[in-house]
């Protein structure tokens, strides 16, 4: 993988407040690809992944490094509240 500069910057400066980052899901290696990027830039972002990913082996890994699951398709009010509880979390 390859963080270019001026988008390692852009992460880093980023980092001083809560934000979103949405990547666009290509693949399910989403949650890993954003958990090293914030290494690199020396940030520690939460995750949301759908309910499937976060299944078995890998989401028991998933779930230590930040992600949370949402049921896809459904108004899934309890990640709803657990991503405004981490934007308005004081650091």
């Amino acid at each position: 993988l390859e963080l270019a500069p001026d988008d390692a910057e852009r992460l880093r400066t980023g980092g001083r407040e809560r934000a979103l980052l949405c990547p666009n899901h290509p693949t399910e290696t989403d949650p890993i690809v954003v958990f090293w990027a914030g290494r690199r830039v020396g940030h520690t972002y939460n995750f949301l992944a759908t309910r499937e990913t976060l299944e078995g082996p890998r989401g028991w890994l998933l779930n230590r490094i930040g992600c949370y699951s949402v049921i896809r398709g459904y108004p899934d009010r309890e990640s709803l509240r657990h991503t405004r509880y981490l934007l308005a979390q004081q650091d």
